[in-house]
């Protein structure tokens, strides 16, 4: 389960940390509060492989969501590394988490 998340110096963000429950989580705010930037750093986050990265940057909002919601609802670190790897070529054909 995504447990929290740390965001430094990114876009109008300068520090950020973000607890998550288990569960579903829901971000709510104003137009230009910054919302869609958590899912930036989420992306950012996937740098370590630039091809994931730039297909998950590329999936819609809802797509992306998705995905989120469902590797947060994992429990242990390493089945969301898990579900990471087995999501890739899903994300790489631009593909949500519930698509087949």
């Amino acid at each position: 389960m995504l447990c929290e998340l740390r965001v430094r110096d990114f876009a109008i963000i300068d520090a950020l940390d973000l607890e998550f429950a288990p569960g579903l989580n829901v971000l709510t705010g104003e137009t230009g509060a910054g919302k869609s930037i958590i899912v930036d750093a989420l992306t950012a986050a996937l740098g370590a492989d630039p091809e994931l990265a730039a297909a998950f940057a590329r999936l819609t909002p809802g797509r992306q969501r998705s995905y989120v919601i469902h590797l947060n609802a994992a429990k242990k670190p390493e089945t969301r590394v898990a579900r990471l790897a087995a999501f890739r070529g899903h994300i790489l054909a631009g593909k949500g988490a519930q698509e087949r």
